[in-house]
């Protein structure tokens, strides 16, 4: 077998990608409502990280929400925190093992 589904991710002789199907579930959620929300989709999304270059400060607006004694408010930068994560992973990258010859 040359390629196939492992564990989420799309492994060929190419490299490593994220698995499209899983990929367009995420693209389709709504944004967060709620803190549980937000760690659910942070819980989804995180589990491709390595693929979304600066991935911890894309989600620090969304990251922000989860501290202890902040009050929920969905706003304009946790909208396009949200919308930019979405967008890196459509556009992931593929990565690859280096050539050590």
């Amino acid at each position: 077998m040359e390629e196939g589904i492992l564990l989420g991710h799309h492994i060929s002789c190419r490299g490593i990608q994220v698995d499209k199907e899983k990929v367009a579930i995420i693209v389709e959620l709504k944004p967060p409502c709620c803190v549980q929300d937000v760690r659910a989709f942070q819980g989804s999304i995180g589990y491709y990280r390595r693929f979304v270059w600066k991935y911890a400060e894309r989600a620090s607006p969304l990251t922000q929400l989860l501290k202890k004694d902040i009050p929920w408010k969905w706003g304009e930068t946790q909208q396009k925190a949200f919308e930019d994560l979405k967008l890196q992973l459509v556009e992931a990258l593929v990565l690859i093992t280096p050539n050590w010859e």
